[in-house]
């Protein structure tokens, strides 16, 4: 069995129109650390943008579907259909 993951391209920037990049073109994906340090220390953030944002399905393989345990019988009956005359 493999699991799904997500993946994108996280870009940071100094200010509001996604023009002045601090940090650009870092790939993110839902099987890394999700935190990361940004230098300088401080740096105000204008604003951020995720892009080339992508999934990838993962796969379970059947298992398993053995009968497990035993059949224990509680009160039994008999039922008999009689048909019906036309």
């Amino acid at each position: 069995m493999s699991g799904s993951v997500c993946t994108a391209t996280a870009s940071i920037y100094t200010d509001a129109a996604c023009t002045e990049a601090l940090l650009g073109g870092v790939p993110a994906s839902s099987l890394d650390s999700p935190c990361f340090d940004l230098t300088p220390a401080g740096e105000a953030l204008g604003s951020k943008a995720m892009t080339n944002i992508e999934y990838h399905a993962g796969a379970c393989e059947a298992t398993g579907g053995e009968p497990q345990g035993a059949v224990v019988e509680v009160l039994p009956a008999t039922f008999c259909c009689i048909p019906q005359d036309k």
